[in-house]
């Protein structure tokens, strides 16, 4: 009696590789199918973060988008005068 043994290799609809083992153990293909090997590990614990920091970190953030505003309100857009858009009558019957 012979043994062979044969892996095949393919995608799932996720995208990650799947093998599977499939070991003939008679002339007639009977097969004896190994399980997909389940390579992931437990989700590590989330390590628990001091309410200080969490608040000084929303704090930070605040403070940063009050200057962006304050800074947009003091300076904002620049606007050009209105001599420079408007077109004078030579460009305009040229561009016809």
């Amino acid at each position: 009696m012979k043994i062979f043994a044969s892996f095949c290799f393919s995608l799932s609809a996720a995208g990650s590789l799947l093998s599977c083992r499939q070991i003939h153990v008679q002339v007639t293909p009977l097969l004896f199918r190994a399980t997909q090997q389940l390579l992931a590990e437990p989700m590590k614990k989330k390590k628990r973060i001091d309410p200080s920091i969490l608040a000084a970190r929303e704090a930070k953030k605040i403070k940063k988008i009050e200057k962006e505003i304050k800074k947009l309100t003091r300076f904002g857009k620049i606007l050009k005068p209105v001599n420079e858009i408007e077109l004078s009558n030579k460009h305009f019957t040229l561009a016809k």
